[in-house]
């Protein structure tokens, strides 16, 4: 009996070592990365944070365990909470651009936690500092808005996705086009599909501003 107690004694103790460098594993990669990772139980308590997520989150060593509600100020208020509650009961990942201070630009993304099975155990929030993009397109903004033609930005699928200030101001003084507004977000290819297009507007064709897409 003590030969077969000291055997799985043996076993036990080499198990609890691997696991104990298998997190130790997690915990130096977490640690090393510069993005800011964030891991909420089912009752999205604080269950885990990497060094990088205090940047945008006050959150200590001893906060683990609290409600993320308590810091959800911070991440977008009920908006961020929506997202997580909806993650949390199945439903899709969600990202959502915030503000915090200093100027930075962070984006949040909020996924499933999927320890067994489908269905979510909790929740991963990643925070990603995309301030040198925010800015990069602030001038982009700049440069096109300085522009007298009509410029906007369209994507592959036809959606715009950034317009300057002359396209802007042409689309508000025609009645966006056939009652259409014509601002980001719009897929351009269907409004100029529609049949109720002005042949002219403003002694132009309404035609013409589709020329003045990038």
């Amino acid at each position: 009996v003590n030969e077969e107690l000291h055997t799985v004694n043996a076993e036990y103790a080499s198990r609890i070592a691997e696991l104990a460098e298998l997190t130790a594993d997690v915990d130096n990669i977490l640690r090393s990365t510069d993005i800011g990772t964030l891991l909420l139980d089912a009752d999205l308590t604080v269950r885990k944070f990497t060094p990088a997520a205090t940047r945008h989150i006050p959150l200590l060593e001893h906060d683990l365990g609290r409600p993320i509600s308590h810091f959800a100020f911070k991440l977008g208020g009920d908006d961020f909470l929506r997202d997580v509650d909806n993650v949390l009961k199945g439903g899709p990942p969600s990202e959502r651009r915030a503000g915090t201070e200093g100027s930075q630009h962070v984006l949040i993304r909020v996924s499933p936690y999927l320890a067994k099975g489908d269905r979510p155990t909790g929740v991963v929030v990643t925070f990603v500092d995309v301030t040198s993009l925010a800015e990069a397109n602030a001038r982009t903004q700049k440069v096109l808005d300085s522009m007298p033609q009509q410029v906007a930005m369209i994507d592959r699928t036809g959606v715009i996705v950034m317009v300057n200030a002359a396209w802007d101001r042409f689309a508000h003084e025609n009645g966006g086009l056939a009652g259409s507004n014509l601002g980001v977000g719009t897929n351009y290819v269907e409004v100029c599909g529609e049949e109720r297009l002005p042949e002219h507007s403003e002694g132009h064709d309404a035609r013409e501003i589709g020329r003045a897409h990038v």
